[in-house]
């Protein structure tokens, strides 16, 4: 996918945030603010696509009506699933027809019998708002939220360009409310938090990580375990940092325009289990599907076999969600299996631990957080892998403990910048976790940060990256 031209990380945005910034605090006018405020959200979205313009605004209206007649009508169930049906219909249609019909021509291969696939290219961001629109139809109907009166609010809570096309995913209950008062800039903490974020983006995940994961698949099947390893590291450093990158330029930029988006990452290289990897990782879509699909298919109310299944179907679509390939499937039943498996082990382990003080110790700790980053970072591979045949032959690899001593591609720079970042990154999160957050708040410490990070953006250049979950 193509880097548009107002992406967070092009020499465009600058200068069309500033002219923004400077248009919307001048504006003494809520409602004007409002609306130059979502005039320049559609000309944001229209720079990747202009005429998937068309269905953004076409699901605001979909969804915006059908909120107003759920508020009124006596057929609540009917009008929900008509509703739902119509905005899973769209995510469907431009996700998964060309999926679909892959899959369906290997069926009908022997028949003889084909179809074209249409190619049709996936509108930026729509698995984000249609996870919103839906959230929203979802809590009019069960009351907690009033139908939005306003056109104009309601199609800012899809559109608010900061968020729009990556995320974090907004509840409709935490941002409508923020639109009917004027808020206050925290220009500080955002400016920081866009440093940070571009930081992560730029020397992170393009310039220092993007290079090993590419070689390595331009060469995989004449690598080694080591290489492997090494690979998939940076990939998981990779993706973190492009994400999270992404998260904290939104949350930042949303700030300098006083508004406040929901934390999406704390500190997920630092999970001990992965369950524990969920409350931290990719927080807005982990709690929708906790809220929205857990939940309502019983969650842990009718026992263990059904709290697994639950789990399975929840974090396979999880993996669905994010791509329109069986590689995101084996993604997603890798997470829920290993998630019903700590289900099922939760009661043997309190029992266990309650009369065995040694496996809350420190050293057991240790070496359950260290099985956890491993088992996390073996389940990116088929999230990056291109295939579902290459993901098995690079899982096969790395559980051979033989060939790991076969002699390495990769150059040892690289192996050392990948372990050397990931020590870094991955150090801060077990610090911050773990009870060493004052000593990161210290002025020097932060001053420092803050001088190696715009140092580091200020000597950028060359190749600018698309992120990666824009494709999602």
């Amino acid at each position: 996918m193509g880097l548009a031209i107002l992406a967070f990380n092009t020499l465009v945005f600058p200068a069309f945030f500033l002219v923004v910034f400077l248009l919307f605090w001048a504006t003494p006018w809520l409602g004007a603010r409002k609306l130059l405020l979502l005039v320049f959200s559609y000309v944001f979205y229209s720079s990747f696509q202009p005429s998937h313009l068309l269905i953004l605004i076409g699901l605001t209206a979909l969804n915006y009506a059908g909120g107003l007649w759920l508020g009124r009508t006596r057929f609540r169930k009917p009008a929900l699933a008509l509703i739902v049906t119509a905005d899973l219909g769209t995510l469907a249609f431009y996700k998964y027809i060309d999926f679909a019909v892959v899959n369906l021509n290997s069926v009908l291969l022997p028949a003889g019998i084909s179809f074209a696939a249409p190619g049709i290219l996936l509108p930026i961001g729509i698995s984000f708002y249609t996870f919103e629109v839906i959230s929203y139809i979802v809590d009019v109907y069960r009351g907690k939220i009033k139908p939005e009166r306003s056109l104009l609010d309601f199609a800012l809570l899809l559109a608010f360009f900061p968020r729009l096309v990556a995320g974090p995913i907004v509840r409709p209950a935490d941002f409508l409310p923020q639109l009917k008062v004027i808020q206050t800039a925290q220009i500080g903490a955002g400016l920081q938090l866009v440093v940070i974020g571009m930081f992560q983006k730029l020397v992170i995940a393009d310039y220092a990580m993007a290079p090993v994961v590419d070689w390595y698949f331009a060469i995989w099947t004449h690598t080694s375990s080591f290489d492997t390893w090494i690979a998939v590291l940076a990939f998981a450093i990779q993706i973190y940092c492009d994400f999270n990158g992404y998260t904290l330029c939104a949350i930042g930029l949303a700030l300098l325009l006083g508004f406040r988006l929901p934390v999406n990452f704390a500190n997920p290289y630092a999970a001990i289990g992965f369950s524990d990897f969920w409350r931290r990782w990719h927080i807005s879509l982990s709690s929708w599907i906790r809220d929205y699909l857990y939940i309502p298919l019983g969650g842990s109310r009718h026992g263990k076999l059904w709290t697994c299944v639950s789990l399975l179907i929840a974090m396979t679509l999880a993996g669905l969600w994010h791509g329109a390939s069986w590689n995101f499937v084996l993604w997603g039943l890798i997470h829920g299996t290993v998630l019903c498996v700590e289900h099922v082990l939760r009661r043997p382990w309190a029992w266990a631990t309650a009369r065995m003080p040694l496996l809350t110790s420190v050293p057991v700790t240790v070496v359950l957080w260290f099985v956890t980053l491993a088992a996390v970072c073996v389940a990116w591979v088929p999230f990056r892998a291109p295939s579902w045949q290459v993901s098995m032959s690079m899982l096969s690899r790395m559980a051979d403990l033989q060939d790991i001593t076969r002699p390495f591609s990769i150059a040892i720079g690289d192996a050392i910048l990948v372990l050397t970042t990931a020590v870094v990154i991955i150090g801060v999160q077990l610090v911050d976790r773990f009870g060493g957050a004052e000593v990161l708040q210290r002025w020097y410490v932060r001053g420092a940060a803050y001088g190696v990070m715009i140092a580091a953006l200020a000597a950028m250049g060359g190749d600018l990256r698309s992120f990666i979950y824009f494709q999602f």
